[in-house]
């Protein structure tokens, strides 16, 4: 009680600025709450399709459906398998019945040929040195994938970060049925532990961390805003990061040359491309972006599609507002509408079937 009287002052100063912060962050969580809706900057007004039998959002510490995934691959005679990021698993004005062109494509390939097992692997701003992690996987895992279809977005060559869910799955133990629980519940050290019996307990904290995505949102927009960044905006090559990615699809192409394996690379469709409009990009570093996909599957035999005039203009959508006092709605360069999806599925079920797959 001495010691309470002796620091009184100290003890009001934390409880006002415990009471204070608290109720700040309660006004921010309302306003998250008031406008809901897709806060990821990657996604934004694009809704991502669920996991399913043929596609898998990988990447998070939900490790079930790329479980599902190897585990069919490993008794799967024929195996199809697309890398992707959120234009795989994402898509604009979605509607109940829409798939993913994936999906689509699995279910055209069980009527012609039961044999051939079509899977999708995606995630948020994929880069390609992440799939070269998940590539290494399947071959430590002893995991044939006679096809590798990998889409390469000259965005996508700007990072080369490789998230801490991807390593994780080196610790997966190829994702054997009998080995789930031991790595459930070896993921997690005692701090982790002790942070989700925190946010389990006291409300603010479980609300800490949708908070923290949102800020980091409302900085993405401020500081679009103040630059004046808009969807068009040029992003030009990040030289080293470039290099990285594209050493790592070599990589990728020659493991699977080894192994007598086919890889399929393909420019993914672009918004504008076709209408000569504003694209997002350095002309001249898109094209030589380009020449350097062609030339190096020319070079490692592999197979090189250019799809960027593949989807119509007015199958893309629209996003809402990534800066500030910018209006509700902006182009969105990612994400299509089903429709093209439809149009991506038609397009690779003509490619495949040069592949002797059907």
């Amino acid at each position: 009680m001495k010691f309470f009287k002796n620091n009184k002052s100290i003890f009001l100063y934390f409880i006002t600025i415990i009471s204070s912060s608290s109720f700040i962050l309660s006004i921010y969580n309302y306003r998250i709450t008031r406008n809901k809706g897709n806060i990821d900057p990657g996604f934004m007004q694009a809704s991502t399709f669920d996991n399913d039998e043929s596609l898998c959002k990988a990447g998070s510490e939900d490790i079930s459906c790329i479980k599902k995934i190897f585990n069919d691959f490993k008794l799967g005679k024929r195996n199809i398998l697309f890398f992707g990021n959120s234009q795989t698993g994402a898509v604009n004005d979605h509607y109940e019945s829409a798939k993913s062109f994936v999906s689509l494509l699995q279910k055209d390939f069980f009527e012609l040929n039961k044999q051939i097992n079509i899977k999708g692997i995606w995630f948020p701003n994929a880069n390609i040195v992440e799939f070269e992690k998940i590539n290494l996987l399947l071959d430590k895992c002893n995991i044939n994938v006679e096809i590798l279809i990998i889409p390469v977005f000259l965005d996508d060559t700007r990072n080369e970060r490789v998230r801490s869910e991807i390593n994780q799955y080196d610790k997966s133990h190829c994702f054997i049925l009998n080995k789930t629980k031991e790595i459930e519940n070896s993921k997690y050290s005692n701090l982790e532990i002790t942070n989700k019996k925190i946010k389990s307990n006291l409300l603010i904290f479980s609300l800490l961390s949708n908070m923290n995505k949102n800020f980091r949102l409302d900085i993405y927009r401020l500081r679009n805003f103040i630059f004046n960044i808009k969807p068009e905006s040029v992003r030009n090559i990040r030289e080293v990061s470039y290099k990285t990615n594209m050493n790592a699809l070599r990589n990728i192409i020659s493991l699977r040359k080894e192994n007598k394996n086919k890889t399929i690379i393909y420019i993914p469709p672009l918004l504008h491309f076709e209408s000569k409009k504003e694209i997002p990009y350095d002309i001249k570093e898109y094209r030589k972006f380009k020449s350097d996909l062609k030339y190096l599957c020319n070079k490692n035999h592999c197979s090189f599609f250019n799809l960027e005039t593949l989807v119509p203009d007015k199958l893309w959508g629209q996003k809402s507002s990534t800066s500030f006092l910018r209006g509700k709605k902006e182009l969105d360069f990612m994400h299509f509408k089903p429709d093209g999806h439809i149009i991506m599925s038609k397009e690779f079920l003509d490619i495949l079937a040069n592949f002797n797959t059907y």
